[in-house]
């Protein structure tokens, strides 16, 4: 159902699916989260609450999905903005990842330092570090973003 709603791609199945955010299926939180992608409304400060709840699931997918929901919501407001901040340090670095993005697209400074690490610390040819090269472009100061930019990955 979750997969359903989430391809029609319209914000009337957020209840719905918010109703499944608490699923005891790892794989049912992570659809849900995927589906929360991207079709919350602004204003919605009960999705927010779920899907920062489920940006702390104990499933890496699950965490990475409701992360770059939590990325793409309308709304900056410093939950938002603390939900995301809290998975900078994310074990998974897709996750990381997303949470940096995220935070860039909100101009909050603790993006910087988190895309710097991700840039030189990840897989250079993974999904984290496109993740945050992708970020990059909402980096409004110039001479940071060249920096970032021109972070070079660290031999392994």
């Amino acid at each position: 159902m979750a997969v359903a709603l989430g391809r029609c791609g319209d914000g009337s199945a957020v209840p719905e699916l918010l109703g499944l955010a608490a699923h005891p299926d790892a794989e049912v939180r992570r659809e849900v989260a995927a589906a929360l992608a991207g079709i919350v409304p602004a204003g919605h400060p009960e999705a927010a609450g779920r899907i920062a709840a489920l940006s702390r699931d104990p499933d890496p997918r699950v965490r990475d999905w409701a992360t770059l929901a939590l990325a793409e919501l309308p709304d900056d407001t410093p939950a938002v903005r603390e939900a995301l901040a809290a998975r900078l340090t994310d074990p998974d670095p897709e996750t990381a990842a997303e949470a940096a993005r995220g935070l860039a697209i909100r101009q909050d400074p603790r993006a910087v330092d988190a895309l710097a690490r991700l840039l030189a610390d990840t897989d250079p040819e993974g999904p984290a570090r496109e993740t945050a090269l992708s970020a990059l472009e909402h980096v409004a100061d110039p001479r940071t973003r060249t920096r970032l930019e021109w972070t070079t990955p660290r031999c392994r």
